[in-house]
């Protein structure tokens, strides 16, 4: 079965509505219509989305079992808790708590596009988005993306160097998921520019780390095992699914081909601050997932804190490179469809729709993810 069938066909359809808006010479009125109707099928696909991914297992039992009466805040972070409270005291069902936050979601992506890129680029930026890692975020990541989106729009305060406004957002965020934590420090470094020849010669290091398959942080986390939480370290580094390497894969020709197309279109793009913050973003990317490679966990963790950069600098990439702009439409939307077949072709990404009359329950979904997730630990799928 192709599961990953209804969200090529979503793809496809805003990829027609992109080509419509770079092709036909639209009033900006009437294309902020056709992305308005962008988010309607967004939200008809997404918010009204039954059980699937992976985070749905516990997010279902944990809405339902939230106390009105007594918080507990000991399991989620505080803020997505008291997020969660708000929305259950007013709207006491999980689909709406799904919609709003799909709803939430798609109004901050439009606020952020349209903060940095033309009209007519929406519906690309979503497309990009969406191929990369955002429709994990969408289902699945439900902290996450709020942290990630609070992030993108502290960015403007790095801009403008107004710590007190950067801080405030990310202490929102952070109140959402932990991890946001990374993002503090980066006021301080992160709008700075970078000698290519630097970023060329690091990119070359890291390159030859990764291929070499050099491992260098395994011994240490085993060591460090043995002073402190030794069967939880080992078992993520002996677990196939948290301490392999990645290897030479599509993501890898992924990330060389970007790097390359930052180098040539570097000097251009340099020239704002915010171009140069997403560069940087897409850099400690790249030594995430080049240096930390021998152990997927953490680049699966850390990595996609730094997604962002894709989101926008690859529509800020096409939208600059006149030249050759067909070459890389053409590129990206085929690896769009590919990024897309590859992360959703599973039995977890079951497309389902509540709308529709005949929608799995919870209990049917549960017997497929603990299926499912027993042939992932066994090492059979």
């Amino acid at each position: 079965m192709l599961y990953s069938q209804p969200y090529i066909l979503l793809i496809s359809f805003i990829l027609i509505i992109f080509f419509l808006q770079i092709g036909i010479p639209f009033e900006e009125k009437t294309r902020k219509y056709i992305n308005y109707l962008i988010i309607i099928v967004y939200l008809l696909f997404f918010g009204f989305r039954g059980f699937i991914g992976w985070d749905w297992y516990s997010y279902y039992p944990f809405f339902n079992s939230l106390n009105l009466s007594s918080i507990d805040t000991s399991f989620y972070d505080i803020g997505f808790v008291y997020y969660t409270y708000i929305i259950k005291l007013v709207f006491n069902d999980y689909n709406v708590f799904i919609f709003i936050n799909s709803l939430i979601n798609i109004i901050l992506l439009y606020i952020i596009f349209n903060r940095y890129l033309p009209q007519k680029y929406f519906a690309l930026a979503l497309v990009i988005f969406l191929s990369f890692e955002g429709i994990k975020f969408e289902v699945d990541l439900l902290r996450n993306i709020k942290s990630v989106f609070l992030f993108i729009f502290s960015i403007k305060y790095i801009e403008k160097r107004n710590f007190f406004k950067f801080l405030l957002l990310n202490i929102c965020g952070f109140l959402f998921h932990w991890s946001s934590i990374v993002y503090f420090p980066l006021y301080f470094f992160i709008y700075k520019k970078i000698n290519i020849k630097y970023l060329i010669i690091f990119f070359i290091f890291s390159n030859v780390i990764f291929l070499s398959q050099i491992e260098y942080i395994k011994p240490f986390f085993y060591y460090i095992s043995n002073l402190f939480f030794k069967n939880k370290i080992d078992s993520y580094l002996n677990n196939s699914m948290f301490g392999s390497a990645y290897g030479i894969t599509l993501i890898y020709i992924e990330k060389l081909f970007i790097s390359m197309l930052i180098f040539m279109y570097y000097g251009y793009l340099s020239k704002t601050r915010i171009n140069v913050i997403l560069i940087n973003s897409f850099f400690i990317s790249i030594i995430i997932s080049f240096l930390f490679s021998e152990i997927y966990i953490v680049v699966a963790r850390l990595s996609v804190l730094f997604i962002y950069s894709y989101w926008l600098l690859l529509p800020i990439l096409i939208k600059n490179s006149r030249l050759s702009r067909p070459v890389l439409i053409l590129f990206f939307v085929l690896f769009a469809m590919l990024k897309t077949y590859r992360n959703t072709n599973y039995v977890m990404y079951k497309y389902d729709n509540v709308l529709l009359k005949k929608c799995d329950s919870y209990q049917d979904r549960k017997k497929v993810y603990l299926m499912y997730s027993k042939e992932i630990s066994n090492g059979r799928s």
